[in-house]
């Protein structure tokens, strides 16, 4: 299970369970959303802590060569002897996560891309199908063009790429609902790319 997967679990038991909550953090630890709010300069000392210094300049070629942020906290942990037996592996990742999303948007990582599916997710929750579409447009083509890149050919390779707590298959599905339903009030959703004539996509997975 990928830190995103676990982050994703606790998150939502934080949300419906206060007392969890209140332990889980009283012990020292924090899900993305709490991290999110942390200064660039709380989250490089946190780094800073742990042995690892970290600045935009140094993260940049991590980014450039690893898809995930999971997957730069596990080369930190081991060029730093980072113990993962406890915490400390765990606030390496959402130290790295959340950096990555403020220093280097352009690029998105896997954690980035899972983000705003679910994001899409809690829009839909609210039946607010609009909103969902926004998010979920440039995600589409985002995907679009990893798809393309990687040469993935199934919506299995796809989740296993991205290793979000959503399967892709039934991501599609609900973004041609949401793509449809946003259409009923305004057309100019019925006539996105893939999405014209039954708001479905064409050609999904295409090299």
């Amino acid at each position: 299970m990928s830190y995103l997967e676990i982050n994703g679990i606790v998150t939502n038991r934080c949300r419906k369970d206060a007392a969890y909550a209140r332990d889980f953090r009283k012990a020292g630890r924090s899900v993305l959303d709490d991290v999110r709010g942390l200064s660039d300069e709380e989250l490089i000392g946190k780094l800073a802590s742990l042995g690892i210094q970290m600045s935009k300049s140094e993260l940049e070629p991590l980014v450039q060569s690893h898809d995930s942020a999971e997957s730069i906290a596990c080369q930190l942990d081991d060029e730093n002897d980072i113990d993962t037996s406890d915490f400390a592996s765990e606030w390496v990742w959402l130290s790295v996560c959340a950096l990555w999303e403020r220093w280097f948007p352009e690029k998105p990582s896997t954690e980035m891309l899972a983000e705003e599916m679910r994001k899409g997710y809690r829009f839909m929750e609210e039946d607010n199908e609009k909103d969902a579409a926004d998010v979920w447009l440039p995600l589409w083509e985002k995907l679009k063009v990893i798809i393309q890149a990687r040469g993935i050919q199934s919506p299995d390779e796809l989740d296993s790429y991205i290793r979000g707590s959503q399967f892709v298959s039934n991501w599609v599905s609900d973004f041609r609902d949401a793509m449809w339903n946003a259409g009923l009030k305004e057309k100019e959703y019925h006539s996105f790319g893939n999405f014209q004539d039954s708001c479905r996509p064409r050609v999904i997975y295409a090299a």
